[in-house]
């Protein structure tokens, strides 16, 4: 999840081309709907800043979901750069803390 369409394409260039199935979104709320499917997702790498739903916000709706709780979250962001968003993003269940350019 990215709400700039740049973000977006690049990171799922990126996947793809690495054999990986891709599901994008603009924003927490969404793509938590789309978490709600039948489908089965492996990882969810969300940017932080985010209108409708920020990432910490869908983190922890992520965690206290008992279906998804177990997915690895992965945060990346550009604006969120300082140890205490990262202590933030890690206590929230996060695995990795990625920091844009």
């Amino acid at each position: 999840m990215d709400d700039r369409e740049n973000n977006l394409i690049l990171l799922d260039e990126l996947l793809r081309g690495e054999g990986y199935k891709v599901v994008s979104d603009v924003n927490g709320k969404d793509a938590l709907k789309k978490l709600h499917t039948k489908k089965k997702f492996d990882l969810i790498i969300s940017d932080i800043l985010m209108p409708v739903m920020d990432g910490f916000v869908l983190c922890e709706n992520v965690r206290k979901d008992e279906r998804l709780r177990n997915i690895p979250f992965v945060f990346t962001t550009a604006s969120f750069v300082g140890d205490k968003d990262e202590s933030l993003a890690l206590k929230l269940g996060a695995k990795r803390f990625i920091h844009k350019p």
